[in-house]
């Protein structure tokens, strides 16, 4: 496949995710102080994008260059970040 269709392939993909997100993101509201107001939106971006990412993969229609990483390393990376969150969050209620 050429690399002008590839891009223009990854560029409509990329504005599909986005619009299906944000209305997805509008359409839910979750009503805890606690959880930002874009959460849902970001939250349907990234399994979108996941799955858009599985789908073209396996297909073979565009190729992503990722290396596999243990589930530990995994883990270790999703706790950090929702520590971090709570430390954030605690501050700003400070």
């Amino acid at each position: 496949m050429k690399n002008e269709i590839k891009t223009l392939m990854g560029i409509s993909i990329t504005v599909l995710v986005f619009f299906i997100s944000y209305g997805v993101g509008q359409s839910i509201k979750i009503p805890i102080e606690f959880i930002p107001l874009g959460f849902s939106t970001h939250s349907m971006m990234l399994v979108l994008s996941g799955i858009s990412i599985y789908y073209f993969q396996s297909k073979g229609l565009l190729i992503f260059k990722f290396k596999r990483i243990r589930l530990k390393v995994f883990f270790i990376a999703i706790l950090t970040s929702i520590i971090a969150f709570i430390i954030v969050k605690l501050f700003k209620l400070i």
